[in-house]
Order: structure tokens, then sequence, then C-alpha cells
């Protein structure tokens, strides 16, 4: 516990704080999010390791939110633990007051405890010019590809409806250990953990399916458009009839763009490039925590951000 500027307390974040976070979205973002939400996005147990956020509180009410959240990557047989920039957020009344530079010099302190090297995140960019002021650095933009899906766009009067659990009825379940087997670890980069523990956790936000054909896996989640959060894509003619039926599919349940959003150090950025043009998306920041880290060494996809 810290005391700032004689009027603030900054603590590590606890669940007791996430009732007060709800208010503060509403505030800030006009934007309603339950309780519920928050209490599975950053319930991070499987990791064993969680609460990494910092919380600023005025007169015991909570004004100031620096959340992250914990992430295993997996390098061959080597596992390391990073950490992900996902909520930010501070009450109008007192911005101003250096309340998110000093949250954020608290977590690094956190996850300094917790043994993590490093923080990154995928900002938009109305916060991106802020986090670079912070002395954050830069390692290019994530890359977009879209492929056009000639249909009626059905899928978006049902995200607006939210009835996207309706598409459970046309994605098979099961055959997880199938899937796995395709998100192996990497020799080459590190690379996110996709376990079984992993996927329930994501499953608890949001629906996912695998999709499946020759060798090419998908794991997508579907809300207005298809999104592609991971993919293991084969050579160039099997890529190509993978991608023409997934479009089918997406056809079919009225769906109108497939959306993926890759990094460029990833075979996929390369493989993808050969069907589509790539357009810039995010920017990749990071903040180093233990120098023995390289961002370069690092390979993201969309699904392991918080949002998917």
């Amino acid at each position: 516990m810290i005391r700032y500027k004689d009027k603030y307390i900054l603590r590590r974040a606890e669940e007791r704080d996430f009732p007060a976070l709800v208010q503060m979205y509403t505030e800030v973002f006009d934007k309603r999010v339950s309780l519920d939400y928050f209490k599975r996005k950053y319930d991070t147990e499987y990791l064993r390791v969680k609460n990494l956020s910092a919380i600023a509180l005025y007169n015991e009410t909570p004004v100031a939110y620096y959340g992250i959240l914990p992430q295993k990557f997996r390098r061959g047989n080597e596992e390391v633990l990073l950490a992900q920039l996902c909520d930010n957020i501070t009450l109008p009344a007192h911005q101003r007051q250096g309340l998110n530079s000093r949250l954020a010099e608290l977590t690094f302190e956190i996850m300094k405890t917790e043994g993590i090297g490093m923080a990154y995140a995928l900002p938009n960019e109305s916060s991106f010019p802020a986090i670079l002021k912070m002395n954050w650095g830069q390692r290019g933009r994530f890359s977009r590809f879209h492929f056009a899906v000639r249909t009626l766009p059905l899928a978006k009067v049902l995200n607006r409806l939210n009835w996207n659990a309706v598409y459970d009825l046309f994605f098979e379940k099961g055959h997880e250990t199938q899937f796995l087997r395709c998100f192996a670890a990497s020799d080459k980069h590190w690379k996110q953990a996709v376990s079984s523990p992993f996927l329930a956790y994501k499953n608890k936000m949001h629906g996912h399916y695998f999709v499946r054909y020759s060798d090419c896996t998908f794991w997508i989640k579907i809300e207005s458009i298809m999104h592609v959060g991971l993919c293991s894509l084969g050579n160039k003619e099997s890529l190509g009839k993978a991608l023409r039926k997934l479009k089918r599919k997406a056809a079919l349940l009225g769906i109108n763009e497939i959306l993926f959003q890759v990094d460029p150090n990833s075979d996929e950025y390369q493989k993808l490039g050969a069907f589509a043009e790539s357009k810039p998306s995010w920017p990749l920041v990071y903040k180093k925590i233990d120098y023995g880290l390289e961002i370069e060494d690092f390979v993201f996809t969309l699904a392991d951000l918080d949002t998917f």
C-alpha cells in the first residue's frame, strides 16, 4: 500500500474492487459491463497467479485502475510468464494527477514479485500516444487480412440481439486434444501456451469454435463477423482450399467477412499474404521488466487478447 500526493492510496487490486470497476466503466466509457465479466476475466487461477493489477483510492473510493493479465508463453520445453495490459481507466475528476503512470509503476513491481519479465499490449490509436510517453517500446504493428463473403449480413443482426450462441448448432464440439496438437510449442519463438486450461479460461468469456479443413485448423469467434484467433496453416494449395470452404461456411451462416489479425513475425503472415493484401492494425508495444527477454523472440496472436 502506497500513499500518493497525501490524498490517494495505491495498492494491489482485489476481487472486492470489481463492483467499483463496473461503475467506473459506466462513468468513463458509457459502457455497461457486468460484475461477472470482470470476475471471469481476472480469474487466472489456472496459471497459479492472479490479481496483478493496481488500483487508486480517494477517500476509500476507487478512482483509477491499471489492469493487467498474466499469460504463459512456451518455447520448446521452456515456459515464461508475460503480462498483457488490458484495462486502463481514471475517473475524469482525478485525471492529470499522474495516477496512471504511478499505478503502472506499481504493477511492474507486482510483476517482479511474481517472476513476470515483460508486459505487452495492442492498444487502440487513442491510448497509443499515452503509452509511448510512459517509455514503452514499440515493435511494429499487427497486420489485418480481410476476406469478404457474399451473403446477407445476418450475423450482424444476431450480434445486436445477443444471439451469438445460436452458432453452437453449426459447429462440432469436442476433439480438443486433436486440435491442441496443431498449436504445439515452437522451438523458434515464444508463443502462447495453448492448453486445455487456457481454452477453458477463454471459453468462460466468449464462445469459440475449432474448424479444420485438410491440414488447416482455425480457432474462431463470431461477433458480427468471423474472427480467427489461432490458425495452423498448411501449404499454399491446402490453404487455398480451406479458405474457400471457410468462406462457404460463413456464407451459409450469414457472415459477410472473415478477419485474420496476425503478427508479421509469424508464418501465418507469410502464408495469408499469398491470398490477400495485408493492412496495418494495432501497434504492438512492450515494457521490459527482465532484460533477459527480447520482444523479437515472441509471436503473438489475436487469441492472446483479453477481448477474444
